[in-house]
């Protein structure tokens, strides 16, 4: 039997090549950890491929996993969160029971995660009771997060302002900020804002707050969708394009160099490729702003009836400009 400590150092690998992006050589540990008759290899493979956008495979591989480990509850668990952002709620539905009936179940970890299939589903009460049976503490800030978005579902906005301050003063009062928790921070700030702008009508104030979110986390989908909102401009000339844009970063990231240039990708509604670089510049540092062009873009589709805006943007590709 393989060593334990040879598992964990190969899941380890597995779910860092994960975060850095590099699906194909997760899948290749994906394959080795199967290899030696280990379950997470499903997992792993699965959220690669998910990666990938290749979600139809994704759900074979753990339809697969589930038919041969029926206990494994991280594959009904990850083939509920599939299903779910799919937007197949009574597929995830059947996943996350199945996960919870699994013997040894995180069902802190499964509650969430039906928490907010509940609130897709509009359930937004029963989603609120499901946040009550969550008692990791690593879930914490996630669970609160999911709390003040429920107040707005649910139009208590002065409860969501009163919550979220208090969210974003715990998180800030932290001394050391991991990722996780800066998104959290991020979707904290956009919920604050969104009970402004809904509850109060104060464009100021929720703009404010939309881009306090985008400083913590450049693509968090709530602030994005509230700057579109505030906006609030369609046409029937609108179409999603895929921009890829170039420039040249306000600052120096090294001693002794100078500013870098940056690669950043972007998915925009807008009338042309132009009016996109537009929407993207105003949602960059000021300094930035003039030093962005377009290297490619792409038309994906037609979007009439969408408001007009950012939709995603990657992270920054930093690169030196010396020589």
């Amino acid at each position: 039997m393989i060593d334990r400590q040879v598992v964990d150092d190969m899941l380890e690998k597995a779910f860092g090549l994960i975060q850095q992006g590099d699906a194909e050589a997760a899948i290749v540990v994906g394959k080795q950890l199967l290899d030696v008759r280990n379950a997470r290899g499903f997992e792993i493979i699965a959220l690669a491929y998910e990666q990938q956008g290749r979600s139809d495979e994704a759900i074979a591989v753990l339809k697969d996993g589930v038919a041969k480990v029926p206990g494994a509850w991280p594959l009904w668990e990850l083939l509920g969160n599939i299903y779910s952002d799919l937007g197949e709620l009574p597929s995830a539905h059947d996943a996350y029971q199945k996960a919870q009936s699994c013997p040894k179940a995180d069902m802190s970890s499964i509650n969430y995660n039906f928490a907010i299939l509940l609130k897709r589903e509009g359930k937004f009460n029963e989603a609120m009771s499901m946040c009550d049976s969550i008692t990791s503490e690593d879930l914490r800030n996630k669970v609160r997060v999911l709390r003040l978005s429920l107040m707005n579902a649910l139009g208590k906005h002065d409860d969501a302002i009163n919550f979220g301050n208090s969210i974003i003063a715990e998180i800030m009062g932290q001394t050391d900020l991991p990722d996780e928790d800066m998104q959290d921070l991020a979707r904290a700030y956009a919920e604050l804002g969104r009970a402004w702008w809904e509850g109060k009508y104060d464009r100021q104030t929720a703009w404010e707050n939309a881009w306090k979110a985008l400083e913590w986390d450049r693509s968090d989908s709530s602030a994005l969708w509230l700057v579109r909102e505030i906006i609030g401009r369609k046409s029937p000339q609108s179409a999603m394009f895929k921009l890829v844009v170039e420039g040249q970063w306000h600052f120096a990231l090294e001693a002794d160099k100078p500013p870098p240039g940056f690669i950043t990708t972007y998915e925009i509604v807008a009338e042309s490729p132009e009016d996109a670089l537009t929407f993207a510049q105003d949602l960059e540092p000021v300094d930035v702003r003039p030093t962005m062009k377009i290297d490619s873009h792409e038309e994906l589709e037609k979007c009439p009836e969408n408001n007009q805006g950012v939709y995603w943007r990657s992270a920054y590709g930093f690169y030196s400009q010396q020589g």
